[in-house]
C-alpha cells in the first residue's frame, strides 16, 4: 500500500511537470527525439534521422503511441487526438511522448523498491523508492522526451535480474540478465556498464566454477545477439559515438574541464539540491563506506556480501567509464546511478534508526517508528514538490521582464536596469524568453547605487515594491513620479499563478535611429583575446549610442565585467541579452553613452573560455538613439 502511494505521488508530480509547455521550445533536445519518430511515422523506417538517441528501443514505442492516437483522430475526427499539424507535431504528440517517459520513471521507482527489499529490507526499499520518486533530477528526466528515464529503468531492471542470477544461478537467469544489459545498452550505450556488477558478482562467488563462468559467457552472447536484433543499424553506432566523443572533448576544452574532475562533479551532483541535498547526499557516501566495511563481515552470507559489492561497484564503474571516455561532465548522463545513491542513503538512515532504537528504549514501539517514517517523508518529499512548483509557476521577475520586453519596440539594443531580489529558481530552469531575446538586462544589487541620469538613459527599471516602504525610499518614489501612470506596473505573487516578491516595473520610451550600424573589428596586435573597432565617422559629438556584442553561445553573462569593453577612456557596463542555441550565440548590450570623441577607439577583450575557440564568431553593432528632449521636439513637429 505504501509503495503504491509513493508511485502515485511520483506519477502525479511527473504528469504535472510533463503537461506544461507542450511545444518544442521548452526542452531543446526533444527535437532530436522527434526526428527519429518522424522516420517511423513519415518514412516508415527504423533508420534514425538523427544520430542522437538512435535506438529503436527508445523511439519506436512513442512512435506506435502517436500512430495509435492519429488513427483515433481519423476515426473520431476529434482534434485532441491529432499529432500532426502542417508538418509539425502538436501539443498532444508532446504530451503523449512525455507521459511515456513518466511511466518509465514510475517503473524505476518500483524497481528501486524491489532491489532495496531484496538486498536489505522492505523499509529500506520503501525509503529508496520515496527518495527516487521525489528526486528533482528524476522528475525532470522522467518528464521530457529523451532516453534518460528509459536508461534508469532498464539499468535497474538489468541489475535486479543480475541479482537473481547471482543468487540462484541457472542458464535462464543469466540469459535474462544478458537481455537486461542489452536493454540498458540500447537505451544509451553507457548502459552497458551495468554488465560490470554481473561479471564482478560471478567472479567473486565462483571464479573457480566452470558452470558459472559458462553462464557468464552465455549472458554475454545473449546480450550481443539481442543488441543486434534490437538495433538493426548498429553498425553506425561507432561513428555516432566517435562524433559525440569529439563534440564532448571540444566542449570540455572550451570549459576547461578535466577527466580528474569527474568524481568531484558526481559528488557535487549527488549532494546538490537537485538530488539528495548536502545532508542526505553526504549520508549516501557515508553509507557507501559503511556498506563496504559491512561487506567484509564474515557473519553475513557470501551471497549477501557479493550483492552488496555489486551495488557498490556500479556507480564507481559508471563514473570511471565516463571519465575514461570524456572530460565533459553533463549531469543528465548520470541519472542512472542516482537510484543507487538513494538506496545507500536509505540503508544508512534505517541502519542509524535501528542502532539508535536498540540503545534508546524511548525510540522503541510502533508509534515512534511511524513518527520517524513521517519525519523522513517530510524530509524527502518537499524538494520534488517545490521543484515542480517553482519550475511551472512564473516568477514576478519573468513577468515584469516580459511586460517591459513586449512594450519596448523595436527591441534591438534595449537595456533594462534590474534590482534583483532573492528569488529561488530551480536548477536547470532558465529565465523565460522575452522580446525575442533582444532586450538586455543589467542586474544590480541596488538601483539607488546608479545615478538617475544613467537610469534615465535606460529603457526600463525593475525593483522590489518593498523599497517604497523603507527608509531611503525617496529615490524609488522619484523614479515612479517622473513618468506617467501608464508606464508603471506592479506584479504581485498569487498561488499557482505567480511567485516571488512584488516587483515594480517602469517603462522608458526612447526612440531608435535606424539603421543599425555594423562595426568592423580587428584583432589587437600581439594581445590574445583583444579586438578593436572604431566609432563611425558620421557620429557627431554628443550623439547618444549603445553597442551590441554578439559572441558564441557558450559565453555566460558571469564571464563579463565592466573591464571587457571600453570606448575611448570610458569603460562600459554590459547587460545580458540572449542565450540562443539555435543561432549559436549570446548577446550583450552596453549602457547608452554620449559620444565625446568622434571615431573613438572601441576595445574589448573576450573571456578566457572564448579564447580556447579556434574560430570565435564575434560581431559589434551600433545603435543610435534620440535623447528625450529631441524626441519630444520630433513628436511636436510631426503633430
Amino acid at each position: 500500500m505504501l509503495l503504491w502511494l509513493i508511485v502515485v505521488a511520483g506519477l502525479a508530480l511527473g504528469v504535472w511537470y510533463a503537461g506544461h509547455g507542450l511545444h518544442g521550445d521548452r526542452f531543446w533536445d526533444e527535437r532530436y527525439s522527434f526526428l527519429n519518430v518522424s522516420a517511423v511515422l513519415h518514412h516508415g523506417t527504423l533508420r534514425p534521422l538523427s544520430n542522437y538517441y538512435p535506438s529503436p528501443l527508445f523511439f519506436l514505442p512513442p512512435s506506435a503511441l502517436l500512430a495509435l492516437s492519429d488513427q483515433i483522430y481519423d476515426w473520431s475526427g476529434n482534434p485532441q487526438f491529432a499529432v500532426k499539424d502542417d508538418g509539425y507535431f502538436t501539443g498532444t504528440a508532446y504530451l503523449l511522448c512525455r507521459l511515456l517517459q513518466v511511466t518509465y520513471g514510475a517503473a524505476a521507482t518500483v524497481l528501486t523498491f524491489l532491489i532495496g527489499q531484496r538486498m536489505f529490507s522492505r523499509q529500506v526499499g520503501l525509503l529508496g523508492a520515496l527518495a527516487v520518486a521525489f528526486l528533482p533530477w528524476h522528475i525532470r528526466a522522467s518528464a521530457y522526451f529523451k532516453p534518460d528515464a528509459l536508461l534508469v529503468m532498464t539499468v535497474l531492471l538489468a541489475f535486479l535480474w543480475s541479482l537473481g542470477a547471482i543468487e540462484r544461478p541457472t542458464a535462464g537467469r543469466y540469459a535474462l540478465a544478458g537481455v537486461g544489459i542489452t536493454l540498458a545498452m540500447s537505451s544509451k550505450l553507457l548502459g552497458a556498464v551495468v554488465a560490470v556488477p554481473l561479471a564482478v558478482g560471478t567472479l567473486l562467488v565462483g571464479w573457480k566454477e566452470r558452470r558459472r563462468i559458462a553462464y557468464l559467457v552465455l549472458a554475454g552472447v545473449t546480450s550481443l545477439a539481442t543488441f543486434i536484433v534490437l538495433n538493426p543499424y548498429w553498425r553506425g553506432y561507432g561513428f555516432w559515438l566517435a562524433s559525440l566523443q569529439h563534440d564532448y572533448a571540444r566542449r570540455a576544452r572550451w570549459s576547461g574541464m578535466t577527466q580528474a574532475e569527474i568524481p568531484r562533479e558526481v559528488f557535487e551532483l549527488v549532494t546538490g539540491e537537485g538530488v539528495l541535498g548536502p545532508a542526505l547526499g553526504g549520508l549516501s557516501f557515508v553509507g557507501m563506506i559503511l556498506l563496504t566495511a559491512s561487506s567484509l563481515n564474515r557473519r553475513i552470507s557470501v551471497t549477501d556480501r557479493v550483492q552488496r559489492i555489486m551495488l557498490l561497484v556500479f556507480p564507481v564503474a559508471y563514473t570511471t567509464a565516463y571519465a575514461v571516455k570524456t572530460a565533459y561532465f553533463k549531469a543528465n548522463n548520470f541519472v542512472a546511478i542516482l537510484p543507487f545513491f538513494c538506496l545507500l542513503a536509505a540503508w544508512a538512515l534505517f541502519a542509524a534508526w535501528q542502532w539508535s532504537a536498540a540503545r534508546i528504549p524511548a525510540l522503541q514501539g510502533c508509534w515512534q517508528g511511524a513518527a520517524a517514517a513521517a519525519t523522513v517523508t517530510l524530509l524527502l518529499a518537499p524538494p520534488g514538490v517545490l521543484y515542480v512548483y517553482r519550475s511551472l509557476t512564473p516568477t514576478t521577475e519573468d513577468t515584469a521582464l516580459d511586460f517591459l520586453g513586449r512594450r519596448l519596440k523595436p527591441p534591438h539594443g534595449r537595456l533594462i536596469y534590474y534590482e534583483q531580489p532573492a528569488v529561488r529558481n530551480p536548477p536547470w530552469e532558465g529565465r523565460r524568453r522575452f522580446a525575442e531575446g533582444h532586450v538586455g538586462v543589467r542586474v544590480l544589487d541596488r538601483l539607488d547605487t546608479v545615478s538617475p541620469t544613467k537610469l534615465d538613459l535606460g529603457d526600463g527599471e525593475i525593483f522590489p515594491e518593498r523599497r517604497l516602504g523603507r527608509r531611503r525610499s525617496e529615490f524609488y518614489r522619484q523614479r515612479i513620479d517622473r513618468v506617467s501612470s501608464g508606464q508603471v506596473r506592479t506584479f504581485h505573487p498569487a498561488l499557482f499563478r505567480l511567485r516571488g516578491p512584488s516587483l515594480v516595473a517602469i517603462e522608458h520610451r526612447l526612440r531608435v535611429q535606424e539603421p543599425i550600424l555594423l562595426l568592423e573589428t580587428r584583432p589587437c596586435a600581439g594581445e590574445e583575446g583583444c579586438f578593436l573597432a572604431k566609432l563611425p565617422p558620421e557620429l557627431e559629438s554628443g550623439a547618444l549610442v549603445s553597442i551590441s556584442v554578439f559572441l558564441p553561445y557558450q559565453v555566460s553573462p558571469e564571464s563579463w565585467d565592466e573591464d571587457n569593453i571600453q570606448v575611448g577612456a570610458t569603460r562600459l557596463a554590459l547587460g545580458f541579452g540572449r542565450f540562443s542555441r539555435l543561432r549559436r550565440n549570446a548577446l550583450f548590450i552596453t549602457e547608452r553613452f554620449g559620444v565625446t570623441e568622434p571615431q573613438a577607439e572601441i576595445r574589448f577583450t573576450t573571456p578566457a573560455t572564448l579564447r580556447r575557440r579556434p574560430h570565435p564568431q564575434l560581431a559589434l553593432a551600433l545603435h543610435r538613439w534620440l535623447p528625450r528632449g529631441e524626441e519630444r521636439q520630433t513628436t511636436e513637429a510631426s503633430s
